[in-house]
C-alpha cells in the first residue's frame, strides 16, 4: 500500500520547481525546509480521465517516479467524463479533467465521500488562460494584471463555500501579492503547475477532506 503523503510532501515539494521558464525564482519562506524523500513508498497509482491531459500526466508521473520508483503509475485517457465515475468507484486516485464537473457528477461525488470535489483545477485553468494571453500580447500585462488580482476574490469566495481549503486560499493570495511584472507572473504560473502535480498525492484533513 502506498503511504499517504503528509502536508510537507505536497507543499514543500514546490521548492523543487520554483523557477519559471524565465529563470526567475519565486520568493519562498526561508523557514520552509526543502522536500526530503521519505522511505517505504510503493504501490499503484491510477489516473483515469481526460485524454487531452495525457502528456501532462505523463510528465508528472515521470517526475514522481524519479523520487519513488517503486510506485507504479498507470495513466488511462478516455475522456473527462470517465474521471468522476473512476474516483467514485475507487478505480483511480487521480481524475484529470479538461472541463468543470457537471452538477450531477458533483452530487454523486459528494454522496460517496461526504464533501464536494475541490475547484483547484478551475483556478489553474484561469492562470493558464492568463499565461496564454500574456505570451500572445506581452505588452498587455498592465491591462491584464487587475483581472489576475481578481483571483483573490474568487478564491476567497470558493473557500467560504468550502470548495477549496484555507491553505490553498493562502497559497493563491500569497503568490498574487508578489506579482509586480510579467516575470513574477510566469514564475507563479510555473509554481502553480508544480503544485498541481504534487497536490494529487496529498489530502489534508481540513477543508472537507482536501
Amino acid at each position: 500500500m502506498m503511504k499517504k503523503f503528509i502536508f510537507a510532501v505536497a507543499f514543500f515539494s514546490l521548492c523543487l520547481a520554483v523557477f519559471s521558464t524565465t529563470g526567475r525564482a519565486v520568493e519562498v519562506d526561508p523557514g520552509i525546509k526543502p522536500y526530503a524523500k521519505v522511505g517505504g513508498v510503493s504501490g499503484n497509482l491510477n489516473s483515469i480521465g481526460s485524454d487531452t491531459m495525457n502528456n501532462l500526466m505523463t510528465f508528472w508521473a515521470e517526475g514522481f517516479n524519479r523520487l519513488y520508483p517503486n510506485v507504479k503509475v498507470q495513466i488511462e485517457g478516455k475522456g473527462s467524463s470517465t474521471a468522476p465515475p473512476a474516483l467514485i468507484m475507487g478505480t483511480a486516485q487521480i481524475g484529470p479533467m479538461s472541463r468543470a464537473m457537471k452538477p450531477t457528477e458533483i452530487d454523486n461525488f459528494e454522496r460517496r465521500y461526504g464533501y464536494k470535489p475541490t475547484q483547484i483545477r478551475k483556478f489553474f485553468d484561469e492562470v493558464q488562460r492568463f499565461e496564454s494571453m500574456l505570451k500572445a500580447k506581452p505588452s498587455e500585462f498592465d491591462n491584464i494584471l487587475p483581472y489576475i488580482k481578481m483571483l483573490n476574490a474568487k478564491v476567497a469566495y470558493a473557500a467560504g463555500r468550502n470548495l477549496v481549503s484555507l491553505r490553498f486560499k493562502d497559497f493563491i493570495s500569497g503568490s498574487l501579492a508578489q506579482i509586480k511584472d510579467r516575470d513574477d507572473f510566469y514564475a507563479f504560473a510555473g509554481l502553480f503547475e508544480a503544485f498541481m502535480g504534487y497536490y494529487k498525492f496529498y489530502r489534508p484533513s481540513e477543508g472537507g477532506g482536501r
